[in-house]
């Protein structure tokens, strides 16, 4: 991210290294109350509390040095109109999950802010790659300046696929010519992938949050000492079989082209060129802190398109999906919920969902977006 695009919001450069992963990061143990009963506590583990603490004293010098950020944050929040957050995430390589080290870096982010992250409307996550330095790139500032900058740099996505798109008809090159400008490592790759038939959108219920997903219980291990074990919960469950039955739905409904989506999904997470996934994500609800629900959506989603691999040939290609090929998610609370909460979720390849996300803001804060303020 560059200055001119960042000016009025909290903007942490750099901040490293990344975390290993979400399920590194808290460490479950069995206590015993006083009345001899065992109890699961979830303390964060030594890993966990170094990131964090790293996250919150970056935030706090920075408020520090730029006081009139730090008053128009707090009028923002005092005045209900809502914060956004956009993050780059620089990883060592691709082997981790997008929205795992997201909501780490998110929870520490409101902690460090001393905010109720109920007020964040809009997250905006890109993934990037750089062995030598894995670090995380966060901005946060008002909702309407959030959604402006994250519209600024999808735009720039969508625009290098037009600009190749472009050169193609010309006779000219389209392998790597381009990189996505707001990381300037993740390459565009092959857009004849890129058809009106490669996007997967699903409107499913209200998910759960990350905290009611799962539950946790003491069982015994084969040395006979207590251990906790995390399981789904009967929520969870229940809103994983609705997203299978509804993605099934879909891919049936639309036969004739559910298998050039097939291929287009697993073709975009395939090679050095690979395109990369992104998640447009649009809650209807009035409470709730965004961050909360993003894994579990995200998780539901490509365990149903998992699942439906085995039901036709024609879908095979899904079975080769998981969260590690997202590059870009975008997930925000709708300002008119409707009474019965929802999640509205487009997958596709990166440039398509990029112009999904982007009519998805503009579409559900109805504010008015130009170009990012400095």
């Amino acid at each position: 991210m560059s200055d001119e695009t960042t000016g009025n919001g909290l903007f942490l450069h750099s901040v490293g290294p990344m975390p290993t992963g979400i399920n590194h990061h808290w460490k479950p143990r069995v206590r015993r109350r006083a009345d001899g009963r065992k109890y699961i506590q979830i303390d964060l583990s030594d890993e966990g509390i170094a990131y964090r603490s790293q996250i919150q004293e970056a935030t706090r010098a920075y408020l520090q040095a730029h006081r009139a950020t730090q008053a128009r944050l707090d009028y923002a929040y005092c005045n209900g109109d809502g914060l956004g957050v956009v993050a780059v995430l620089y990883f060592p390589d691709n082997r981790s999950d997008l929205d795992g080290p997201l909501k780490l870096a998110l929870d520490a982010l409101v902690e460090g802010l001393d905010l109720d992250d109920d007020q964040i409307g809009l997250v905006a996550a890109f993934r990037a790659i750089d062995a030598a330095d894995p670090r995380l790139e966060l901005w946060v500032g008002t909702l309407e300046d959030a959604a402006r900058l994250t519209i600024h740099r999808l735009q720039e996505i969508v625009d290098c696929r037009l600009q190749i798109a472009d050169r193609k008809k010309q006779g000219g090159s389209s392998q790597g010519e381009q990189r996505f400008a707001p990381t300037d490592s993740i390459k565009l790759g092959n857009s004849s992938l890129l058809t009106p038939h490669s996007s997967l959108s699903v409107a499913l219920p209200d998910p759960p949050s990350f905290n009611k997903a799962w539950q946790w219980r003491i069982e015994r291990g084969e040395s006979g000492r207590a251990r906790p074990v995390a399981y789904l919960s009967a929520a969870y469950t229940r809103y994983k079989a609705a997203a299978k039955q509804q993605v099934l739905h879909i891919l049936q409904d639309k036969r004739e082209n559910s298998g050039k989506l097939a291929k287009s999904l697993a073709a975009a997470c395939r090679g050095k060129q690979r395109v990369g996934l992104g998640i447009a994500l649009t809650l209807s609800r009035r409470q709730g802190d965004t961050d909360n629900y993003i894994k579990p959506t995200i998780d539901a989603i490509i365990e149903a398109l998992n699942a439906a691999a085995p039901t036709d040939p024609a879908y095979a290609p899904l079975k080769s999906l998981n969260d590690r090929y997202i590059t870009m998610l975008v997930a925000l609370k709708s300002r008119t919920p409707t009474d019965t909460p929802t999640a509205c979720i487009t997958l596709a390849p990166l440039p398509l969902a990029a112009e999904a996300a982007i009519a998805a803001i503009k579409g559900a804060l109805n504010i008015d977006i130009g170009s990012p303020k400095v």
